[in-house]
């Protein structure tokens, strides 16, 4: 599981790990999308997990997300396909 910043309180550790399984499930979109070209979807994506990564506490997330959103713009699409890898393991660990 991606490391937090602080552990939730309990009551909210339901939520946090709904944040997570969502992102995991997102990882389909993102592989898909990079199959296909789509950098602009790619783009998408990443902007919005490094928002949201950084106000759910995940900065490691929030990180890779706006690394991956550069490359995606820049049409780096051997970059996109590192961090898209970095990121799964993020989420795995």
């Amino acid at each position: 599981m991606a490391t937090k910043d602080k552990s939730p309180p309990a009551e909210l550790k339901t939520l946090y790990d709904g944040y997570l399984e969502r992102r995991r499930m997102e990882l389909n979109e993102l592989q898909y999308a990079l199959n296909n070209g789509h950098l602009d979807q790619i783009e998408d994506i990443a902007h919005r997990i490094k928002g949201n990564a950084g106000a759910y506490g995940y900065p490691e997330l929030s990180s890779l997300a706006g690394q991956m959103e550069e490359a995606a713009i820049s049409e780096n699409t051997e970059k996109v396909h590192d961090i898209v890898l970095q990121y799964r393991k993020a989420l795995e660990s």
